[in-house]
């Protein structure tokens, strides 16, 4: 889904446990979350870096773009 919208940054879901939570819920609110993430890297796609996306890793790679961002 979140290739088809195009999105700069995909990342997968993740459930909000409850607090207080007993380990069962825990647990099971883990293995969810890992379900979704294996889906998620099962259906990830590469996709053509943008103008964006190229100019951060550029910056990140030469010593001066590392010295600009910020900590």
């Amino acid at each position: 889904m979140q290739h088809m919208l195009d999105s700069n940054i995909t990342m997968c879901l993740d459930e909000c446990t409850p607090f207080p939570a007993t380990e069962a819920q825990a647990e099971s609110s883990m293995r969810l979350s890992m379900r979704w993430a294996r889906r998620s890297k099962d259906a990830f796609v590469e996709r053509p870096a943008t103008a964006c996306s190229a100019s951060s890793r550029a910056a990140s790679i030469r010593s001066s773009g590392r010295r600009a961002s910020p900590p």
